[in-house]
């Protein structure tokens, strides 16, 4: 995890110059990564080594090792959400964060995908990274789906992207649950479940 986190930030480090160049992305949510950045201090050592390495053949390799070691937890993990085809042989893993715009930005196109081969299976990884919003946002879609599946995570999902910087507030979270066609309560109290926290 804290490779992967490593990487989080690494990618959000280098992108900075450009998305502030493009205005893609608020203060806000500049803040929040800056705010991560602080709280988690030993991730500059890991992003200096991750910047002075080249990869090459050995990490490639150490890299499929991770994935082939940990394909069950990838891609069967009943607590993952699946779109597509839950028997799909073509296997996609997308780590996302609702508050992350890049993440937003590939929502179409991974539908697309979706629709257009019914091989695909694509598995969302919930990955919160950008504070408490998306912590809390992350915690409300896992609760959705293990409440109502794929449509009304699908459902939660898209709301979600659109609420983007949006406080999750309890109001706002039983509206959505209500849009799922589910149990605004159920859902509400499965959040803090240890399930949804594991």
């Amino acid at each position: 995890m804290r490779k992967l986190l490593g990487s989080a930030a690494l990618t959000l480090a280098l992108m900075a110059p450009s998305v502030q160049a493009q205005s893609t992305i608020s203060d806000t949510q500049w803040e929040d990564v800056r705010g991560f950045l602080d709280r988690n201090p030993d991730i500059y050592g890991q992003l200096e080594q991750m910047m002075d390495r080249e990869i090459g053949p050995e990490q490639i390799a150490e890299d499929a090792a991770y994935i082939a070691e940990n394909t069950a937890d990838i891609f069967e993990n009943p607590m993952s959400p699946v779109m597509g085809n839950p028997d799909g042989d073509i296997l996609v893993a997308v780590y996302t964060d609702f508050r992350c715009p890049y993440c937003k930005r590939t929502k179409p196109e991974l539908a697309k995908l979706v629709d257009s081969n019914p091989r695909v299976k694509l598995v969302i990884k919930e990955w919160p990274i950008l504070g408490p919003d998306s912590e809390e946002a992350a915690k409300f879609a896992l609760a959705a789906y293990q409440a109502g599946g794929a449509e009304a995570y699908a459902t939660v999902q898209a709301a979600l992207f659109d609420a983007g910087g949006a406080r999750m507030t309890g109001y706002f979270l039983e509206e959505l649950a209500q849009e799922a066609g589910l149990d605004p309560r159920s859902v509400i109290e499965a959040m803090d479940g240890p399930e949804i926290a594991a």
